[in-house]
């Protein structure tokens, strides 16, 4: 009986969770859904759910999009 473990999760993968989390911490403190996130940057919904899942890097546009959407100022998710 062969047990197989999880492949390892690299450095970017973690990094893209970590801002996803951020930005759904952000988005939930803002009160609004993914769906009312999307309309207010002018993208699309899925853009919205793979960034906060940490399956991709949203685009600078796309970024500084969620992040004027949310009020925030000099693109504090990013962490840095």
């Amino acid at each position: 009986m062969t047990t197989d473990a999880p492949a390892p999760i690299d450095a970017d993968t973690k990094k893209r969770q970590t801002f996803g989390r951020k930005l759904r911490a952000a988005r939930h403190r803002a009160r609004i859904t993914q769906q009312e996130l999307a309309d207010k940057s002018g993208i699309g919904f899925q853009q919205v759910s793979h960034a906060e899942c940490g399956r991709v890097w949203p685009s600078l546009p796309v970024y500084l999009k969620m992040c004027r959407a949310l009020g925030l100022e000099d693109a504090p998710l990013s962490g840095r």
